[in-house]
């Protein structure tokens, strides 16, 4: 196994599939309703046509499958493809990583 195989085999292990996670996000006063497709403790992947530029930042809300918890959080595009967007989170405070961390464990 070369060392690349092994790092996307560990990264792959943090990652937890969201099937059907609706996910508003919104920058330069333009609104977005998307779908998660994963979601880790450092950022997730948003399924979209219209990928936003690397470096953008976005603030993004999403619920859990029982729509308990509302997930408020920023984040920045740090991948951009055909597929979708890759963000990664921005933590505010301790608070908000406990969390994102809560809620990866949780799905």
């Amino acid at each position: 196994m070369t060392t690349m195989e092994s790092l996307t085999e560990q990264r792959e292990d943090l990652r937890r599939p969201c099937f059907f996670m609706a996910v508003d996000y919104v920058t330069d006063n333009h609104v977005f309703t998307e779908s998660i497709q994963d979601i880790s403790t450092n950022g997730l992947f948003i399924e979209t046509r219209k990928p936003l530029p690397v470096g953008t930042n976005i603030n993004m809300v999403f619920t859990d499958y029982d729509k308990l918890r509302v997930i408020k959080i920023s984040g920045n595009v740090i991948r951009a493809t055909s597929d979708g967007i890759a963000v990664k989170f921005i933590f505010d405070n301790q608070r908000q990583e406990t969390v994102i961390q809560s809620f990866v464990r949780s799905i």
